[in-house]
């Protein structure tokens, strides 16, 4: 099975890629207190990493990452048992635990430090346990109901295995390690969704939208972004249809369906002159259109036909709304007929069309942006022009 070596060095180069049905590493308890959509991205990130590759990360990097996770635990916090807090919160966690079904023991924790949180340290293996830590602060100013669901939300997030999805990212893209545009997209609506999907698995719980409300309030800073939003979303189907539409939407909010639409075609059209696409080709692709729009399936392997004609008409329009943009589309195009190492007489004549009748470039400027391309980066032409 191929790996690259580049820009996705862990991308899925199969036909998992996309599919309705998505690998999954771990088999997930799926039942109707979880929110399709999460699940939906969840499933999705995975299908972007190699399997064989993801079991080797879950099997040599899963430890280290929760004993990184934990290191600090013991020292920081007291067990539940050993508190006055031990009774309220043993009879609502048996009620959770009626719900959920959690690889592992649970242990509860308490901060006694001044703050107002509760955190889950999740397991990554059955011999292991998961702990809850909830803050002295806030146990103190909730109620029973607000309580049960605070515990119903961070014990959902380890029945539901969202540690996969954080140990993966967490162990290729630290703290501060860019993200492919692709992985970095999904990985935005997931972990808004994750918390939409374990506020949800906390409201069937306690079973009262006023206390999983407050609850939310009393836990999360009034200058949480997205406080307005989980609230909102509670127990209201048709509201959380509009967030996730909108948190879609966000990804390509700078740019217009004319030009994302006319940065596909292109693409496509150019990818397919020399009668197949590579995998270098397919990743420069996938990347580049990501930054402009949110991709629902992969373009590159939908096989959708492009007109020549059509797309020399749209790109002249972009000329007409977006001059400042034509050089970029330009430049992009022309990495892209390089991504094989190899040039043909078809491609450059293709991208000598678009500059010239579409962009209204000069022929000299044309060549001027593709030698530029060619310099900065390895391309050694298989063909002469």
């Amino acid at each position: 099975m191929h790996i690259s070596g580049k820009i996705l060095p862990f991308i899925c180069k199969n036909n998992l890629y996309f599919q309705e049905n998505y690998y999954t590493v771990i088999v997930m308890p799926v039942d109707n207190i979880r929110i399709p959509q999460e699940l939906y991205h969840f499933n999705r990130i995975q299908s972007l990493f190699d399997p064989e590759v993801i079991n080797l990360i879950l099997r040599t990097t899963a430890s280290n990452y929760e004993r990184e996770l934990k290191k600090d635990t013991k020292a920081l916090f007291c067990k539940a048992d050993s508190t006055e807090y031990r009774d309220r919160l043993n009879a609502l966690m048996k009620i959770v635990q009626e719900y959920h079904n959690v690889d592992g023991k649970i242990i509860l924790y308490i901060d006694k430090s001044n703050t107002s949180t509760a955190k889950t340290y999740p397991t990554t293996k059955e011999q292991t346990d998961n702990y809850v830590v909830i803050s002295e602060s806030l146990l103190d100013k909730l109620t029973d109901d607000e309580l049960l669901f605070i515990m119903g939300h961070e014990i959902s997030h380890i029945s539901f295995h969202h540690a996969v999805i954080n140990w993966i990212i967490g162990t290729i893209y630290p703290e501060g390690q860019k993200m492919p545009p692709i992985i970095r997209n999904e990985w935005n609506i997931w972990t808004r969704l994750a918390e939409i999907s374990a506020d949800n698995a906390g409201l069937q719980l306690c079973r009262d939208r006023a206390s999983a409300q407050s609850a939310l309030i009393k836990t999360i800073p009034a200058d949480n972004s997205e406080l307005k939003n989980r609230i909102a979303c509670l127990g209201n189907g048709e509201r959380f249809e509009l967030y996730y539409k909108e948190i879609i939407s966000r990804i390509s909010e700078d740019y217009s369906e004319l030009y994302a639409n006319f940065f596909e075609k292109a693409f496509l059209l150019i990818s397919e002159l020399d009668g197949h696409v590579c995998s270098d080709e397919e990743e420069f692709i996938l990347n580049r259109l990501s930054f402009h729009k949110y991709l629902t399936d992969n373009p590159v392997r939908n096989k959708k036909t492009v007109s020549h004609r059509q797309l020399l008409k749209e790109g002249k329009r972009i000329a007409e709304q977006f001059p400042d943009k034509t050089e970029e589309l330009f430049l992009n195009l022309s990495a892209l007929t390089l991504k094989d190492n190899t040039l043909t007489q078809e491609e450059y004549r293709l991208l000598y069309e678009i500059g010239t009748k579409a962009f209204g470039f000069t022929p000299e400027t044309v060549d001027s942006l593709f030698l530029s391309i060619i310099r900065s980066t390895i391309f050694q032409p298989h063909k002469e022009l």
